[in-house]
Order: structure tokens, then C-alpha cells, then sequence
């Protein structure tokens, strides 16, 4: 599986409009599978953006997801990345300088263009 920014986007946004004390048990995107959907809010755990549980399965594959909220460093990331424009603006920066789309690249690019 290759790491997608947008897929992780995507699932901090609607991580965002899940109602203060509630979960969400996963999210569904077109032409995603639920091992992929996992995988990346399991990476968004990791990274400390997200607040959840997952239960993992075969070969470190989460099996179920239970999401609660987006922490500080979530909302932070969000505050930059929910413009579309300045979304775009980054991943084609990254793409055209030829380097590494990673969660720290992102995150670098977006401050530096929210603050020029």
C-alpha cells in the first residue's frame, strides 16, 4: 500500500465532524478498501493527528477502527490543510521539487505557504 495524502486528508476532515463524545468505527471512500481507510488512520494514530483504537489483524492490517477525535496536532495540521487551493498548492510543490511526499514534508510546505 502507498501512503496517500489525500485519502489521510480526507479522514482528518471527517474526523473533524464527528460530534464531541461520539465515534466513528471508519469511514467510507469510492473505490477505497477498508484495509486501506485503516491503514491510513492507523498511520494518523501513530502520527499522533488522530485519538482512536484499532484492532489489528493479520500482518499489522487493522481489522476495525474506532475513532474518537482529532487531537492538538490534528487541528493544527487541518487549520492549514482545509484550504483546497493551498492543498493543491503544496502537493504540487513537493511533486514538482522531486521530493518525498511525507506527513513532515506536508506539514513543513503548508505552514511555509500559510505564512508567506
Amino acid at each position: 500500500m502507498k501512503f496517500d495524502p489525500d485519502l489521510m486528508r480526507a479522514i482528518l476532515l471527517d474526523t473533524e465532524e464527528i460530534p464531541a463524545g461520539e465515534a466513528a468505527h471508519g469511514f467510507e471512500y469510492e473505490g477505497r478498501s477498508q484495509a486501506e481507510i485503516y491503514r491510513h488512520a492507523q498511520i494518523l494514530v501513530d502520527e499522533g493527528f488522530i485519538a482512536g483504537q484499532y484492532v489489528d489483524g493479520n500482518n499489522g492490517i487493522p481489522l476495525d477502527f474506532h475513532i474518537t477525535d482529532l487531537t492538538y496536532r490534528g487541528h493544527q495540521f487541518l487549520a492549514n490543510a482545509r484550504n483546497d487551493t493551498l492543498w493543491k498548492k503544496a502537493l504540487t510543490s513537493i511533486r514538482d521539487a522531486g521530493k518525498t511526499i511525507s506527513i513532515a514534508v506536508i506539514e513543513a510546505v503548508l505552514v511555509k505557504l500559510a505564512t508567506d
